[in-house]
Order: C-alpha cells, then sequence, then structure tokens
C-alpha cells in the first residue's frame, strides 16, 4: 500500500510541475505580432493646405462641360493675408487661369490669357474684346508658386488689378518688372461650379 500511495504523490507533484511550467512559459511568451498588411490600396491623399479656398492645386474643377485640372500656379499674398490663388493650366495651347478667392467671396474667375497693351502700373478702366472693365482692386502683392513648375509662373514682389465689368466678365492684370500678364473671362459664383476636390496624378 505504501508503494502504491508514494506512486500517487509522485505522480501529482510531475503533473503539478509540468502545469507549473507550462504557465510559466505562456507568461514569458513575447506578444504576438500583427498580420503584415496585404492591402495594395494607396495612402490617403495629403490634406489640402489651403482648405478655405474654393480650389487649389490638383483640384479637379468643373463648369458645364468644361473641366480644369491645374497642377501649378501662384499664391497671392498682401498685408500678411493670402488675397487669391492664381491655378495655371492650359487648354490647346492657350493658357487657363482659375482664380480662387478665399471667403467671404468664394467665388471663382474663370479666365484665359489675352495680350494687352498696358502702362506701367494696372489702370482704373481696361477695354478687352470691346467691353469695358472698372478695376475693384489695385494691390502690392508677393507672388508664390505652388505646385508643378510653369513657364506663366511670377514670383516675387508685383502689382495687381482685379476687374469687373457689367456683364458678369472680369479680368486680372499682374505687372512685375515690366512684364505684363492678363487673364479675361467670366465670374463664377459658388453654385456655378464643382470643385471635385484633390485628384492625385496616377503612378507609373
Amino acid at each position: 500500500m505504501s508503494f502504491l500511495v508514494f506512486g500517487l504523490i509522485a505522480a501529482a507533484c510531475g503533473a503539478s510541475a509540468l502545469a507549473a511550467t507550462a504557465v510559466m512559459r505562456k507568461r514569458l511568451a513575447p506578444p504576438a505580432l500583427p498580420p503584415a498588411s496585404t492591402s495594395d490600396e494607396p495612402p490617403p491623399p495629403e490634406p489640402d493646405p489651403h482648405p478655405e479656398l474654393p480650389a487649389f492645386i490638383d483640384h479637379v474643377i468643373q463648369v458645364d462641360d468644361d473641366t480644369r485640372w491645374p497642377r501649378s500656379g501662384m499664391l497671392v499674398k498682401s498685408g500678411g493675408r493670402i488675397r487669391a490663388a492664381i491655378l495655371l493650366s492650359e487648354e490647346a495651347t492657350t493658357e487657363q487661369a482659375t482664380v480662387a478667392l478665399p471667403p467671404p467671396d468664394r467665388s471663382l474667375l474663370w479666365l484665359e490669357r489675352v495680350e494687352l497693351a498696358m502702362p506701367p502700373s494696372p489702370p482704373t478702366r481696361i477695354e478687352v474684346d470691346g467691353f469695358l472693365l472698372d478695376r475693384e482692386e489695385l494691390l502690392p502683392v508677393t507672388l508664390e508658386a505652388v505646385g508643378r513648375p510653369h513657364a506663366g509662373t511670377i514670383e516675387g514682389e508685383a502689382q495687381l488689378g482685379r476687374y469687373r465689368g457689367h456683364t458678369g466678365d472680369a479680368a486680372l492684370v499682374i505687372v512685375r518688372a515690366g512684364e505684363v500678364k492678363i487673364w479675361y473671362g467670366r465670374v463664377l459664383e459658388p453654385d456655378a461650379f464643382d470643385s471635385l476636390g484633390r485628384v492625385e496624378e496616377p503612378s507609373g
């Protein structure tokens, strides 16, 4: 009987030792690493640097059947504030300028490059294609290129004149160091266009 009792005690001790070892191993086991991601989805696009503007570079902008996707442009700054963003694109070799105005306006100027004789400073009135436009604003500004390099961008100190006609037309004039750029077109109120947001160029 004593041998049987000793055998049972030894078996119980062995089982307890095995259980203790298993518990210790479980406690000392390193944490499991999360499974590696196998998703091919690209990372989300970076947020817009100027969400206060109705459009910016890399935005797709639609007006009726007309679509623009500006990849370059200029920030217009004066008095420590952003006065506008001039977004540049091209269509059939014609330089387009979509001018995004900040709040409280938030409208767009839907313009194209035109050639026009201009004095050294933007005058109080100009005539384009037989239409008269009055100057609404004349500012000393700083132009900062944004986006991809573009031959139409200007950087540095300049004068900016913004013009408005009586038929919904508009013009923008920039004069810098004897160089003059003029764009002419129309004003688009916020409900007259769709800004589809930022669209990245496909890689590869």
